[in-house]
């Protein structure tokens, strides 16, 4: 695993990020970038030696734990590329990818890594959030919302 300056890694981002027009928000104390598209809000998060995005979910509850606990685990399972998470605490839903960065930095921007990243997690999104709905709404069962989103 190699690793490089989160400062330059920053840097990076935000020159893609301006490169594409995006508008974001970059957090200078927990260093976390940022924005939305439509109704979706994400955050990037990197790490000198890796980048994290995270789709937080616009469903959130807490009074249905059990429910979206057992709907995320069989969304997860079989999952190749990020995963699901959930915070009991408040509810939160969200899907996250990772992607590892390698020596030669520039090839994340030049390859769109943290764009297919982000792709992915709005695909995902799209894919599972009629499920949760259903769970959330209407008491579908947990593995019957599941095969409905993967049909």
């Amino acid at each position: 695993m190699h690793s490089h300056d989160l400062d330059t890694v920053i840097d990076k981002i935000k020159d893609h990020f301006n490169n594409r027009e995006l508008n974001y928000f970059f957090d200078e104390e927990l260093r976390v970038f940022q924005f939305g598209i439509g109704t979706k809000k994400y955050l990037v998060v990197p790490k000198d030696h890796c980048v994290t995005v995270y789709l937080i979910l616009p469903l959130q509850n807490n009074k249905k734990c059990d429910k979206i606990q057992e709907f995320l685990s069989r969304a997860n399972y079989g999952l190749t590329l990020g995963n699901f998470e959930y915070d009991i605490r408040d509810g939160e839903i969200r899907y996250k990818i990772s992607f590892l960065l390698p020596i030669d930095l520039d090839s994340v921007f030049e390859n769109d890594l943290i764009f297919d990243s982000i792709s992915i997690c709005s695909l995902m999104c799209d894919r599972y959030c009629k499920g949760l709905s259903n769970i959330i709404f209407k008491d579908m069962p947990a593995e019957q919302a599941v095969k409905m989103c993967e049909e």
